[in-house]
């Protein structure tokens, strides 16, 4: 495979833990854009961001930009969060932790400690650290799951402004069918394993147009949903 611009493409990849085998000659490409991965808890998807990283070792290849990461779990220092933000750099760069603050909506909090934040701070604070990496390609590892819905709706909002005023392949793994429905230009369901991708929806309709609720979001929720249903039976 080649690579295009800001693509990441993963070329017969393959990778176990022991005999479990969880990826077999694995082909795709994710292109620019929000990319989300959907499956079952379990199915491979943190490994699939892991095989992208480079954190484990695997067979084939894998072409991508290096990348900035945002976990489920923001692992933030006890510090104040403009110092969580300037640890990215390690220098004095005031002008860009200002901007990363603010494109986070955080700069508020800035002197703050950031362990004393809220769930939906902290998340806030880990999405300006990767925000001011400023890295072409951008992996979300659940992000969201231990957020209320009222908290993520307000981080699916700063998280689209930032991406679509940027050139950035994102890649973003969840379980959740509304979540995925929200976010992505593109969705790959992502089977048992070994895993393959065995749907892939693309949603053209823009963001803050799209109504997940209606008769064409609904048939693809119905999809996937049945999909998950699949899945977990065969496990």
């Amino acid at each position: 495979m080649c690579q295009k611009s800001n693509e990441i493409v993963l070329d017969n990849v393959s990778f176990a833990y022991g005999d479990n085998v969880i990826f077999k000659d694995f082909n795709t490409v994710f292109s620019r854009g929000i990319n989300v991965v959907l499956g079952k808890s379990g199915c491979g998807k943190t490994t699939l961001l892991n095989i992208i990283t480079g954190v484990v070792d695997y067979t084939g290849k894998c072409l991508s930009a290096p990348p900035s990461v945002v976990l489920s779990e923001p692992t933030l220092a006890p510090v104040s969060v403009e110092n969580n933000v300037r640890i990215i750099f390690g220098k004095n760069c005031s002008e860009q932790v200002d901007e990363a603050l603010k494109l986070a909506h955080i700069a508020d909090k800035r002197k703050q400690n950031a362990l004393t934040l809220s769930d939906g701070e902290k998340q806030r604070v880990s999405l300006a650290r990767a925000f001011a990496c400023s890295r072409s390609v951008m992996l979300l590892d659940e992000p969201f799951s231990r957020l209320d819905y009222g908290v993520k709706r307000q981080l699916y909002d700063t998280l689209i402004e930032y991406l679509q005023n940027k050139n950035i392949t994102a890649l973003l793994v969840t379980h959740d069918v509304d979540e995925a429905l929200t976010l992505a230009d593109r969705i790959y369901f992502l089977s048992n394993k070994p895993c393959t991708i065995s749907q892939v929806a693309e949603l053209t309709e823009l963001r803050g147009e799209r109504n997940i609720y209606d008769g064409q979001h609904s048939e693809i929720r119905k999809k996937l949903q049945n999909l998950l249903l699949d899945s977990t039976s065969e496990s």
